[in-house]
């Protein structure tokens, strides 16, 4: 039996009791899971999510860590849950994306997330799946339901509990991007096509009927070159030979500063960045909202003098800083006269 008796997690609520201790201590060095309604939590779940008299199976194994989070503090918010299947959906069903392979045993993971967050801000908080996952190109989809999109970018509603169990899956790699870049080589070099090769290719099917491979093999080339067509930023030579120059210096001192070695590292770093821009850009509906909510918004002048900013709170009455009337009151009553202007988008006017 334990006790959850303030906000923390089902670790913190678990070592407060005196068995479970000696259990930890007697499998130092261990993975933890603990596995509450045939679903695996992580260690960090918020254990006033639980209900009284709830039952959980705790197990404890040698090799890699189950959950690596990125830190799980407790803050103020509402809270969802919702689950993840353990087996991976498009493209992803035979790759591994959890830290510890005793998870992908046909059991889902519940997932917490704060109202407003992204989906990526919950998994990287949740800390058992792989860095791959938060790399580009995988996505979420209800079980099933191969269609749905969910990105990672996707900011968590309220009603995000009600879906399905939902699935990892992967965007296809293009392959036929490279397969028409290998064709392109093959057609530059002189090479020609083996009919009895490829019965599949249309250029040999028409050889065999007595087209003329030759114009055929031109409008390939010439069709390639339409891709390869390079356009030219006007006036920006100079421009570029600047950045250029100035790459190589950016990319040790960001190396230096974030403790990164590769190139590579680097450039994901940017994306990340990059990222968290695009997620930082307001909904429309919130920008509506506010500019609903700007006609309450008012400036107060005194002696038509602007001293500051106020709402209408209710009725005739305004809520503003204490300083913007505080040298013009005497006691509860105003000593000087003062204008108060609603509904104005410029001070100029």
């Amino acid at each position: 039996m334990a006790t959850c008796t303030k906000r923390g997690t089902v670790l913190e609520a678990l070592q407060a009791d005196p068995p479970f201790r000696t259990f930890l201590e007697r499998n130092k060095g261990k993975s933890i899971i603990i596995e509450r309604d045939n679903r695996f939590i992580a260690t960090h779940f918020p254990c006033w999510l639980f209900k009284d008299e709830e039952t959980v199976l705790i197990k404890c194994f040698p090799g890699e860590a189950a959950e690596v989070s990125d830190g799980y503090e407790i803050k103020d918010g509402d809270i969802v849950t919702f689950c993840i299947s353990s087996i991976g959906g498009l493209n992803m069903r035979k790759r591994r994306f959890l830290r510890n392979s005793k998870l992908q045993n046909n059991k889902s993971l519940c997932i917490y997330a704060y109202i407003g967050e992204t989906v990526e801000d919950a998994l990287k908080r949740d800390g058992r799946f792989i860095d791959e996952v938060f790399q580009g190109s995988v996505s979420l989809c209800e079980e099933g339901e191969q269609q749905t999109n969910i990105q990672l970018t996707t900011k968590i509603p309220p009603k995000f509990g009600n879906l399905k169990t939902l699935q990892l899956k992967k965007t296809a790699l293009k392959r036929p991007a490279e397969d028409k870049t290998a064709n392109e080589r093959k057609l530059k070099s002189g090479r020609k096509s083996d009919p009895s090769s490829n019965t599949d290719n249309p250029s040999t099917r028409s050889s065999s009927v007595g087209s003329k491979p030759s114009s055929d093999k031109a409008m390939a080339v010439k069709g390639a070159d339409l891709y390869k067509k390079v356009h030219e930023i006007p006036d920006s030579t100079e421009i570029l030979k600047t950045l250029r120059e100035q790459f190589q210096g950016l990319v040790e001192q960001m190396k230096e500063r974030h403790k990164k070695r590769k190139v590579e590292d680097v450039v994901e770093l940017l994306r990340e960045e990059f990222g968290k821009n695009i997620q930082s850009f307001s909904e429309i509906s919130t920008i509506k909202n506010l500019m609903d909510m700007s006609a309450s918004v008012c400036y107060i002048e005194v002696e038509n003098h602007m001293t500051g900013t106020g709402f209408l709170l209710f009725d005739r009455y305004i809520l503003t800083n204490a300083h913007v009337i505080k040298d013009i009151t005497n006691g509860t009553v105003l000593g000087r006269k003062v204008h108060v202007t609603f509904a104005f988008e410029d001070l100029t006017e």
